[in-house]
This record gives C-alpha cells, structure tokens and sequence, in this order.
C-alpha cells in the first residue's frame, strides 16, 4: 500500500537519511529506540492551504496505545526498508470537511494511516518516523487533514501539521525537545490558526 499521495520519494533510509534520535516509553515505561527519517512531502504553509488540499477534515480519537495499532512495513527486493506507517482507528466526534465519502458519519471509526511505524530488527522493536511527525496520544482529541491515497485509505497530510490537538495547552513531545524556534513558531501559528477557524465545531465536541 503506499501511504498517501502527499509523500513522495524518499521513505527508504537508504535515500531518505536519518535525522535524529529517541526514545519512546510504553506503558511499562520501558524505552523504545525512535529514530526521525527524512522524507519529501507536500508542505502546506498556511490553514487556508491546508484546508484547500484536504478530501476530509474530522475531529477524533483513538483509544489504542501506539505500540497496540497495526503497524506495517514493506521491503525492497534488498531487503532494505521501503516504507512504513501505521494504521489507526479513529471515532470520528465531528465531520468539518468531506468532499468524497457521503456515508461517513459522527460517531463511525475510521481507519487512517500514521507516517510512523514500529519495526522489528534483532528481535527489538524500533519506532521509525518520517521527520518531526508525533503518533496522535490515545483519548486526546484532534483534528485530522486527511487525503487518500491511491487504495483509497487516508492519510495524514502535512507531516507534523496535518493534524492538530483541539486543546492548545497540549504541545507534541517534538515541540517540547526543539530548540529550533523557527520550527516551534511555524508550528505554533498554524495550530492557533486552525483552532481559529474551525472553532465552531471544535466547541461542540464534548
């Protein structure tokens, strides 16, 4: 399956690099080794933008720990990895955009897939991730932009700013760690914006 057609070439450790590293803790606290691949995708700068190349907009949740979701990977015939995410259900607390699935409705699950993964290589699990992207935190609501793909699933677009907490004192894990103030403030505006624009719904949720 690919992930989504937002991303393009560059999935592979071999082509993408690798940008940096972590640690995840479960829920025994044990640490997971994190490693961030860079990867090329469509960026979208402004909430406009944003809202413009999205076929859903939806509020949700999962109620599944990262490590508890389907996670897959695919090889090269070299055996080196060609792609990897993760495949999420959401409840879907509010519908803000749909362009293409007329059946969908408030309260369904919906199936979407992650830019981030867990591999296993020498017997230990290993979380890899495309650049600054954070798996969504179970019973925290968001709002997700999602596209589909070309098998018809969704997919988070935007990286790290394709989805949102509805709840601005909330920052992601890779906000907290940065010192990049660039990447904070980039970040920063466009959640404000979201949260601005889509306000209406996003109060509605309880």
């Amino acid at each position: 399956m690919k992930r989504g057609i937002s991303l393009l070439i560059g999935l592979t450790i071999i082509i993408g690099g690798i940008v940096g590293y972590g640690f995840y803790k479960n829920s025994q606290n044990k640490a997971i080794e994190e490693i961030s691949i860079h990867a090329n995708y469509v960026k979208y700068d402004t909430v406009d933008e944003l809202d413009k190349a999205s076929e859903l907009i939806v509020v949700g949740s999962t109620d599944k720990a990262f490590l508890d979701r389907k996670h897959i990977t695919t090889y090269m015939p070299n055996k080196s990895i060609s792609d990897y995410y993760t495949l999420t259900d959401i409840k879907i607390k509010s519908i803000i955009k749909n362009i293409n699935d007329t059946t969908l409705k408030q309260g369904q699950k919906l199936e979407i897939i992650e830019p981030a993964g867990v591999i296993v290589e020498d017997n230990k699990k290993k979380i890899f991730k495309d650049e600054s992207y954070e798996p969504i935190t179970p019973n925290i609501n968001y709002i997700f932009f999602l596209k589909k793909n070309t098998e018809g699933k969704y997919s988070i677009i935007n990286m790290y700013r394709g989805r949102f907490e509805t709840d601005n004192s909330i920052k992601p894990k890779s906000l907290q760690e940065t010192e990049d103030s660039d990447f904070n403030a980039s970040y920063n505006k466009m959640k404000s914006d979201v949260l601005t624009k889509y306000s209406d719904k996003i109060s509605k949720i309880k």
